[in-house]
């Protein structure tokens, strides 16, 4: 059949439309080479029924000629069109399939539909390809893909996790690397005065984490910062120098030696706690290395199982403070500082041992030592120093001496200055013992060193009474006067000062009775007895009968006496004269004044006399 070959130069603008051509009249051969174009076509003028099959090829169609304005809606089918549009569509019809070039503008969605394989958006230049898809395999995961390094860059999950170079993300974000600077999130604000950081939210609480620029508040500025916003407080801040505050926005300012960890805000009370189970320990450690000793060189240490604590130095305890609160200190490690016997206590040995409390150059010091080093001082030692001389020191296992001063023992101060050791009591007050076998080793030994004087001296109610005194080799007893110890069947407070009395033939029982040789005695009631014993001289109930030295006698009231008189008894507790002046058995003593001391009721008088009979 002869073809007939309409040019398009014949055709008028618009005149070909759906009521000139017949059902499948328009093939390829009744279409010459880019013989349509778009001014030729009626708007919706070309519907499906009007082509056949694979009649339409590129060759026919002007570039850029047929607009989808021209072609109905939905008419226009993938059999209709030769298979040589597919591969060179780009510069005829937007339509699928090939190679596209130039942009894409669209008004509504972009939909890829692909339940048989995974549908992909491929985005390619000349170095690089990427392809966003839908991973079927996956679990449906939606993906970016780099194809050209074959790397799944960016994976989202069903759940909505995101996982960045992470194909299985197990939280909302997942960032998963093996470079240097991979699994790495950078926040970064380039103003001075604001922050870049995170912003954490719970129910109730929020918190940011994050650096301020050069210009916001200290603790915040230049630093990285921990901010309590639901309370608007900072919690904590790292400077630029690596200082730590807690509760507090300044660590820096304080001491450069102990500034890297500053807690609390300085306001009220603040405090650190470490937490550790009932019986276990909590511990602050002191260290200089990370091996052996060196990683706990000091430390202070609460242990909860027995609530002590314990500071120690060149890992060795040298304090220990038990649940009760007594407290043990220990030099050189020596002995074990968990004894505890006494409310404090300190384990010291050597020469340099013990405990100092110093004041300038005064100081106490107490030295003795759980071991023994040799020195005598290691057994136990106390000294007082006064401008670095030993004043007082006091040897358990050497010499003890007070040097210079006076010392008191019952009072706050000494009799006086002229006396180096004073004592009181309401009791004996000095006791001298010696635990020697040996005789010749003295209980006590007066000595004076360069003149002659008194050895002793005797006083009652502050006033002396009598002394020992040593001159050129003699003691003298001064204001000597002897007595005895006895025991009377008679009412002792009714017998006077200077009584008269005569032994009795029996022994005391009461005291000294071991000794055999003290009588008991009675008021003399036989004159001119020769059983006289002394004068009774007891004004404390104590049984003391005066028999020799300077004394006293009671004169019977009829009787006057001259000095030199000798006196007997006149057999009612008194004294007369003896008729001579020869000393006998029965003889008293001697007058050695007629002043009277004392008169009694009776008449009776009290003269001195020097005592005879003892």
């Amino acid at each position: 059949m002869a073809r007939t070959q309409v040019q398009s130069e014949l055709l008028a603008v618009n005149s070909i439309s759906g009521t000139i051509i017949a059902d499948n009249a328009i093939t390829a051969t009744h279409i010459a080479t880019n013989a349509i174009s778009g001014t030729l076509v009626q708007d919706g003028g070309i519907v499906t029924v009007m082509i056949a099959a694979n009649n339409v090829t590129a060759t026919k169609i002007v570039t850029d000629a047929v607009q989808t304005r021209h072609i109905a809606d939905d008419q226009v089918t993938e059999a209709k069109l030769a298979n040589a549009i597919n591969t060179s569509i780009a510069a005829k019809l937007p339509l699928a399939g090939g190679t596209m070039t130039g942009d894409l503008t669209t008004n509504g969605d972009i939909i890829i539909d692909n339940s048989s394989g995974d549908p992909f958006l491929k985005l390619k230049t000349s170095a690089q390809e990427y392809v966003i898809r839908i991973d079927q395999s996956d679990s449906e995961k939606f993906q970016i893909r780099d194809v050209t390094d074959s790397a799944t860059r960016i994976t989202l999950d069903g759940s909505g996790k995101v996982g960045i170079g992470e194909t299985d993300p197990d939280r909302h974000l997942h960032l998963t690397g093996s470079g240097a600077n991979d699994a790495r999130i950078k926040l970064e604000n380039t103003s001075a005065s604001y922050y870049a950081g995170l912003v954490m939210t719970a129910s109730a609480k929020e918190f940011h984490v994050g650096v301020g620029g050069a210009s916001v508040a200290a603790g915040y500025a230049n630093s990285l910062y921990i901010h309590d916003a639901t309370a608007g407080a900072l919690r904590a801040t790292i400077d630029t120098d690596g200082n730590v505050g807690i509760g507090n926005t300044a660590p820096g300012d304080y001491y450069s030696n102990s500034n890297q960890l500053v807690v609390g805000s300085g306001a009220a009370r603040q405090g650190i706690t470490i937490a550790s189970s009932t019986s276990t320990i909590g511990q602050l450690a002191f260290a200089d290395g990370t091996s052996g000793d060196a990683r706990y060189e000091g430390s202070v240490l609460y242990n909860h199982s027995s609530n002590h604590m314990e500071l120690n130095t060149n890992h060795t305890t040298r304090q220990y403070i038990s649940s009760s609160g007594k407290t043990s200190w220990s030099a050189h490690g020596v002995g074990n500082i968990a004894t505890q016997d006494r409310d404090f206590t300190f384990y010291t040995e050597g020469s340099t041992n013990g405990v100092a409390i110093n004041s300038a150059a005064n100081r106490i010091v107490f030295m003795g030592g759980a071991g023994s080093s040799g020195t005598g001082s290691d057994k136990g030692y106390l000294q007082l120093e006064a401008e670095g001389t030993a004043k007082v020191v006091f040897n358990s296992a050497g010499d003890s001496y007070i040097n210079g001063g006076t010392f008191t023992i019952g009072e706050t101060a000494p009799q006086g200055s002229s006396y180096g050791f004073s004592v009181y009591n309401n009791v004996v007050p000095c006791w001298f013992e010696t635990r020697s076998s040996t005789s010749g080793h003295e209980v006590m030994i007066l000595n004076r060193k360069n003149s002659a004087g008194t050895m002793v001296a005797f006083a009652y109610n502050d006033s002396e009474k009598g002394t020992i005194t040593q001159s050129g080799g003699a003691v003298s007893y001064n204001a000597f006067m002897g007595s005895h110890y006895t025991e009377t069947s008679e009412d002792t407070s009714t017998i006077l000062v200077g009584t008269v009395m005569e032994t009795v033939d029996a022994l005391v029982e009461n005291k000294y009775e071991d000794q055999k040789r003290l009588a008991k005695c009675k008021v003399s009631d036989t004159s001119e007895s020769p059983n006289v014993y002394g004068i009774w001289f007891d004004d404390n109930e104590t049984g003391q009968v005066a028999a020799l030295g300077a004394s006293f006698c009671r004169i019977n009231s009829g009787v006057t006496v001259s000095m030199g008189d000798l006196l007997v008894s006149n057999g009612d507790g008194t004294a007369k004269l003896q008729s001579d002046d020869i000393i006998r058995s029965k003889t008293i003593g001697k007058v050695t004044s007629t002043v009277k001391k004392e008169t009694y009721g009776d008449g009776s008088y009290v003269v001195p006399v020097v005592l005879y009979c003892g």
